[in-house]
């Protein structure tokens, strides 16, 4: 079985576009085989008003977990030059979307290779989604029981183009 080394950028682009293209660059000449972003909005994940976990905090109390979110978040165009680069520098781009609005984006977009966060494994509209459009399907379960990691690989493959040796 091939090995695919994934660099995890993550957020760590800090909703900077430039920065986001040079650690592709980077990723690349280091001989990863991916790149790694997290696809989400703001207003999806947290209220205007919810806290930062204490880790944040230290690095800016001065705002909130939304704006925190809010900077960090891709834009639809920043997600088309995303894949462009990638595509330019023969690497590919996986991304995490966070809800199904993120995964019809990068459905529309032509991506068929999602990562899902553990947090979205019980999500069942989302999996089913990604179900039917995934080619290549990536899940963390960190935060699941096996029993919600069976149910999560079942829903996903009634998916019409997923074999389930792609799980």
């Amino acid at each position: 079985m091939p090995i695919n080394i994934i660099a995890e950028i993550g957020v760590n682009h800090n909703g900077n576009l430039n920065l986001a293209l040079e650690m592709i660059d980077e990723a690349k000449l280091a001989g990863a085989d991916t790149v790694k972003f997290q696809s989400f909005k703001a207003d999806s994940l947290a209220t205007v008003d919810a806290r930062k976990a204490n880790y944040q905090l230290e690095i800016d109390a001065n705002e909130t977990q939304h704006q925190m979110l809010k900077r960090l978040e891709l834009s639809e165009d920043m997600h088309h030059k995303i894949i462009e680069h990638c595509d330019r520098r023969n690497i590919e781009v996986l991304f995490s979307p966070f809800d199904v609005d993120d995964v019809l984006l990068l459905n529309k977009l032509g991506q068929k290779f999602f990562k899902i966060p553990s947090g979205e494994i019980v999500n069942v509209p989302y999996l089913r989604l990604i179900g039917e459009v995934a080619e290549k399907i990536i899940i963390s379960t960190g935060m699941s029981n096996s029993d919600e990691v069976k149910i999560a690989l079942s829903i996903l493959s009634e998916g019409k183009k997923l074999d389930k040796s792609d799980i």
